[in-house]
């Protein structure tokens, strides 16, 4: 069971706690949407706008206890999301990747997969960059995440992985 101190806010409109890890870099945060209802998951994802878009965290801090829990998240063909976001041209046979090998043409893209590795376990949370949660003690507040929840992973305030747990 990981447990560690951190800032929450405790969102009345979303009915649900948000938790901020810090890790050590100091740019990089994981946070858990934690619903107040053990079955509000569902609900909660229905607004994941508005999830995402909370920023607001104040300073209050609580003690946090979350299951020992590993996710390994792999996600093949992202062709559709990268050409979403504009790389249109690298799974083509006029794809111009002479910059990495050969000519023009000679190298495209087949497949690209994307795996992401998150523990979290008694030391901290680590991600596959291999960093690890800076943890912060005030006052005593208790909250358990032992129900399904999503988490969010931002790299300089830019959400750049988003996930749920929820198996228990």
């Amino acid at each position: 069971m990981l447990s560690a101190h951190t800032v929450v806010l405790d969102s009345v409109q979303l009915d649900a706690k948000f938790l901020e890890l810090p890790f050590d870099d100091g740019s990089t945060t994981f946070t858990i949407v934690l619903p107040n209802a053990r079955d509000g998951l569902v609900e909660l994802e229905k607004q994941i706008d508005k999830v995402l878009a909370t920023t607001d965290f104040g300073q209050k801090y609580v003690q946090v206890s979350l299951p020992t829990a590993s996710f390994k998240i792999e996600r093949t063909l992202l062709e559709t999301p990268l050409k979403t976001l504009g790389v249109q041209n690298i799974w083509s046979n006029s794809a111009d990747l002479s910059g990495m090998a050969g000519v023009p043409g000679e190298l495209r893209a087949n497949r690209i997969l994307q795996s992401s590795y998150i523990k979290a376990d008694e030391t901290g949370v680590e991600a596959i960059v291999d960093t690890s949660v800076e943890l912060r003690v005030t006052e005593e507040h208790n909250v358990v995440a032992d129900h399904p929840f999503l988490f969010y992973i931002k790299y300089k305030g830019i959400i750049v992985f988003v996930g749920r747990r929820v198996r228990y």
